[in-house]
């Protein structure tokens, strides 16, 4: 199950039963640390621990380090590394649960095809086709929100980090490292308070659509 934010993780947490729990560092509305924080609340609360693994593009071995000190059981880099997230699935899911067996199969699957498809679908341990889907949707949502970003940067320079930050970490994710590099750019402006200049609009176009035309293409 998947949550677009920390308070809609939260809500599902509330409504299900986990035996782990994928938390990225910047989400919207609430931050990874503040998701650990209430959902650790809970979790003392029902006097049942359940593994939090952060994910984060920062992940030096001083940063996992951190994490793991401030209260999250392990730290996985984006993006995902298929070795890395089997050894967590190994670690802390049950030998015996049909979850890691799931899980497991998922991570173990094959890829083919597209290049940076077949790379990127390999560390996350899907088929091509699955990936491919994923690509998709990502292009299906993504699409309003980079539009958005254009139109604030043409409409006086300024752009929302959030906005780029959660698009640039769907495109790492996903492998489109060139979307990604000049989403990066943008938001960094953003957060030192920055006009984003036609130049970097251009290049910001021009990757989304050359992104939109292989996914495209390949549907």
């Amino acid at each position: 199950m998947m949550a677009d934010d920390g308070v809609m993780a939260l809500e599902h947490y509330a409504k299900e039963s986990f035996d782990l729990v994928f938390l990225d560092i910047q989400m919207p509305l609430m931050d990874g640390w503040e998701t650990k924080r209430r959902l650790r609340e809970v979790q003392e609360s029902q006097k049942r621990r359940v593994p939090l693994v952060v994910l984060s593009a920062n992940a030096m071995s001083s940063d996992r380090a951190k994490y793991v000190e401030e209260g999250f059981d392990a730290c996985l880099t984006k993006p995902l590394i298929k070795e890395e997230l089997i050894e967590v699935l190994m670690r802390y899911l049950p030998l015996q649960s049909s979850s890691l067996a799931l899980a497991l199969d998922l991570a173990e699957s094959s890829s083919k095809g597209n290049p940076r498809r077949q790379k990127m679908a390999d560390r996350l341990g899907l088929d091509e086709e699955s990936f491919l889907e994923l690509e998709r949707e990502f292009v299906g949502y993504a699409s309003h929100d980079v539009e958005t970003l254009l139109l604030e940067i043409e409409g006086g320079g300024k752009a929302s980090f959030e906005r780029a930050h959660a698009i640039k970490g769907a495109a790492l994710n996903l492998g489109f490292d060139s979307l990604a590099e000049i989403l990066g750019e943008i938001e960094q402006l953003a957060r030192e308070g920055a006009s984003v200049g036609v130049a970097v609009k251009k290049i910001l176009q021009e990757a989304w659509k050359q992104t939109k035309e292989e996914v495209e293409g390949d549907s």
